[in-house]
């Protein structure tokens, strides 16, 4: 199975969605594709995204890149927005999602970490649907 966060830069929000679905599919034995992409790139990954990453979950995305949709395959099966609201009409997939997250590039790193928590627990949630079979 494919799936891929998408967002507007691909800085943050569906940077950290693509590292943690990766970290938590490990942990659960789910062996699926994961991906990450915006469109309208940035020039690089949110410093402050590293940085919690690395503190909270032990997680190194300094070496990602930041993607645009052409990168993604054509046959995924799960698409899930950020909250950023763009209609991606030219990306394919059998399911679609948003989770509607604030941006928090600019939060402090409190209210930047409860987001971050908040991203967490729609993963685990969707993650659970294909271990029970829903997607």
């Amino acid at each position: 199975m494919k799936i891929a966060f998408i967002c507007i830069h691909n800085s943050c929000r569906s940077q950290i969605a693509e590292a943690l679905c990766k970290k938590i599919c490990k942990e659960l034995g789910l062996n699926l594709e994961i991906y990450s992409a915006g469109s309208d790139i940035s020039k690089e990954i949110n410093p402050k995204a590293i940085k919690i990453l690395k503190q909270k979950y032990a997680l190194d995305i300094s070496t990602y890149k930041v993607k645009s949709f052409d990168s993604l395959p054509k046959d995924l099966d799960i698409v899930v927005g950020m909250g950023c609201g763009i209609a991606c009409a030219n990306i394919g997939a059998k399911f679609h999602f948003d989770f509607g997250l604030e941006d928090p590039s600019n939060f402090e790193d409190e209210d930047f970490i409860k987001v971050v928590e908040s991203l967490e627990l729609k993963l685990k949630e969707l993650l659970e649907k294909i271990i029970q079979g829903e997607l």
